[in-house]
């Protein structure tokens, strides 16, 4: 009995999908900081209590030890950068949890005017709407002139495109699509599922396409068992609740991280507890800003070494406290 036994579990070992063992032990010996113990008083929520501070904004700021908050009445961001190694190397990744009563994500605009013909550097586009956390989009408009489609574009409510594929696929980008709504959801699709007059009647401000999809309904994407399996640097977002968020952002193209593949992203989302999660663009466009500057490590493409100029970020919350100069 016991030698059927230890047979049967061999065997559902070796059925496991590859990758399951090694990432599942990507999550121990992680480093990373305290959790940030130095907030002013909060209320119940944990959000400030008004009057406790100068224009009731409190912001903590820490690359050495690889932390960086924000607090507010209404709007609560922890950012923690991570370490580990794993059977591929070393990895660093940032984590950043977003509360918020009022503030939602958004796509802000390299060009307000002319959506698809702006490109400007991230920590630009965060200062220039005064955004006081941002992550790389969608970099739709790279698509233009090329034979993948734009996918299924809208900003601020207006349908930028709506050309996508004609069903879910395996190609990079699939072009799912990430919708934006003003009570604090995020949504995941596939192609086709929903076209644009439908997103607008539902009232989507922005929808994003690139992908793959991480998480859905909390069940992970099958596509990523055997697809997207690149070690690169890699931004991801995802939604535990309405206004309750997490914002990943994978280090790599450099001695210190090797990158890590959409498998790990969507592991370490469900991990978090969210129930939807979305693939951005990645690679030198990965970037996470925060009170306009980039705080992870763009590493280096061909001789670039900075983090590229693109139409959009995806950022929550204002903040006349952001920088505003043009330096890159």
């Amino acid at each position: 009995m016991l030698k059927r036994l230890m047979t049967l579990v061999l065997a559902l070992v070796l059925l496991m999908p590859a990758g399951f063992a090694a990432d599942a032990d990507m999550f121990e010996g992680i480093e990373k900081a305290p959790d940030f113990a130095g907030f002013p008083e909060t209320d119940a929520e944990g959000y400030l209590v008004p009057g406790v501070v100068a224009r009731d904004e409190f912001v903590h700021e820490d690359p050495e030890a690889g932390v960086w908050a924000y607090l507010s009445p209404t709007l609560r961001v922890e950012i923690y950068r991570l370490k580990t190694v794993t059977e591929r190397g070393k990895l660093v990744w940032l984590e950043a949890e977003v509360k918020s009563r009022a503030d939602v994500f958004r796509a802000f605009s390299a060009n307000l005017d002319h959506p698809r013909a702006g490109r400007e550097y991230p920590q630009l586009i965060a200062r220039m709407h005064r955004v006081v956390l941002g992550v790389s989009g969608d970099y739709f408009n790279f698509r233009i002139g090329s034979k993948i489609p734009l996918g299924m574009i809208i900003r601020n409510g207006k349908v930028i495109s709506s050309n996508t594929y004609a069903k879910r696929v395996q190609g990079q980008p699939p072009l799912d699509e990430l919708s934006l709504y003003p009570d604090g959801r995020m949504e995941v699709r596939y192609p086709k599922e929903m076209g644009s007059k439908e997103y607008l009647e539902r009232g989507a401000l922005d929808v994003m396409a690139f992908g793959p999809i991480l998480v859905r309904d909390g069940v992970m994407d099958d596509r990523l068992l055997k697809r997207f399996k690149g070690q690169e640097p890699r931004v991801s977002a995802g939604m535990i609740a309405p206004g309750h968020f997490i914002a990943m952002t994978v280090e790599g193209r450099h001695k210190q991280s090797v990158g890590a593949d959409c498998l790990f992203m969507a592991e370490r989302m469900l991990k978090r507890g969210v129930t939807d999660a979305f693939t951005l663009d990645g690679g030198q466009t990965t970037c996470m800003v925060f009170m306009g500057t980039v705080i992870n490590e763009p590493g280096e493409f061909n001789g670039y070494k900075f983090v590229r100029k693109q139409p959009d970020i995806l950022g929550i919350g204002l903040s006349e406290l952001v920088r505003t100069d043009k330096e890159r």
